[in-house]
């Protein structure tokens, strides 16, 4: 039993692997007939396999969920192939096997404590009350749309659903706002950035959560995402310029970034899954009490030195944590009193961690030139 199952997760990661070769470019334009005849060979092994998917999961899948059986997690890949299998041909055999996964996937989640929960394949299953659980749940709607009104971009405003839900990523489609949003913006882009300009939505610019050397908190299992209370924007704020005991004149509320994960990232392989890119307008990923899945959109901290991440997995590092850009040694902030300033990222680390932080009496002497 165990070899069977073995060979059928291939399976299904196979026609995942075929999946992406066959609809998201890796099947090039046919320049010649060889490329066409590969191509047309590449084709008619992805649906090959496609039916062999097809017949192994109406074997497998149940007319209805048992309670014991929680292994859709790992039939999504075979699912995601079904899903392109009959966006290219039409089949109703492909989308009937989709549909029965999906009637089981919901009903396997509908088991889940606390609910809002997801099965991940790992941590707590489906009726469990312990172990470790995940949710990546919609949000309310981010400081970026909130200001739009500021920004003369009131159409645009008046577009969304105040009252209702934001997706933090492409992947969460249930937000009740999703389909306004993941459209780029200009006015969140700075001209330094290669990756404007091209159709994919980001931004350049985010809010200050606070700063210095140790967070509020961080992310359960993931200690690079880090939270922060101190600053003007942080996740929930409410912060008056009453409350800005270092002054307005001395403290950042708003700094550069290059590092929110965009569509264009994802398709070059730079970082992420395919569906996992972010806009200026994604909410912040909240987990509920007991997930570990937090992580904080459109916001960073005078944590990290400016400018002190690369490579490919530096987004997630560097996201809440660090603020950076384009320009040549270090990146704009704009203060809460309105001025723009540019700071160097030789920029003394405690000064520099200071100038996020709305009352710990810093900078000394006023903020850094």
């Amino acid at each position: 039993m165990q070899k069977k199952t073995t060979g059928f997760i291939r399976v299904t990661l196979i026609a995942a692997t075929l999946y992406t070769a066959a609809v998201l470019g890796t099947v090039r334009p046919a320049t010649a007939v060889g490329d066409e005849t590969e191509n047309e060979q590449r084709k008619a092994e992805f649906f090959k396999l496609c039916d062999v998917a097809c017949k192994r999961l109406n074997e497998k899948i149940p007319e209805k969920f048992t309670g014991t059986d929680s292994q859709y997690f790992v039939d999504s890949y075979a699912i995601r192939a079904l899903y392109a299998a009959y966006d290219m041909t039409g089949e109703k055999k492909y989308l009937d096997v989709c549909k029965l996964w999906s009637d089981r996937m919901v009903e396997c989640q509908d088991t889940m404590i606390p609910k809002g929960a997801y099965y991940m394949n790992y941590g707590r299953k489906p009726g469990e009350d312990k172990g470790e659980w995940f949710s990546a749940d919609d949000s309310m709607a981010s400081w970026t749309v909130v200001i739009l009104p500021f920004l003369e971009d009131t159409a645009r405003y008046n577009e969304y659903d105040l009252d209702g839900t934001f997706a933090p990523t492409y992947r969460i489609t249930g937000a009740t706002n999703y389909s306004k949003q993941f459209k780029p913006n200009a006015k969140f882009e700075c001209p330094s950035d290669s990756r404007n300009g091209r159709g994919s939505p980001n931004n350049n610019y985010f809010g200050c959560q606070g700063g210095g050397e140790t967070p509020e908190c961080t992310s359960g299992g993931y200690p690079y995402r880090k939270f922060f209370n101190n600053g003007m924007l942080y996740a929930n704020s409410k912060v008056r310029f009453s409350s800005l005991q270092d002054g307005s004149s001395c403290t950042v509320m708003v700094g550069e970034s290059r590092y929110l994960m965009t569509k264009e990232d994802v398709e070059m392989g730079i970082a992420g899954d395919h569906d996992k890119w972010m806009s200026w307008d994604s909410a912040s990923a909240r987990a509920t009490p007991g997930g570990s899945e937090s992580i904080l959109i459109g916001l960073a901290a005078t944590n990290n030195p400016i400018n002190g991440f690369s490579g490919s997995s530096w987004r997630w590092v560097a996201m809440t944590s660090a603020f950076s850009s384009h320009h040549p040694g270090g990146c704009h902030f704009l203060l809460a009193d309105g001025s723009v300033h540019f700071v160097s990222d030789d920029i003394d680390l405690d000064v520099y961690r200071s100038t996020g932080i709305i009352d710990d009496g810093g900078p000394v002497g006023g903020f850094p030139e």
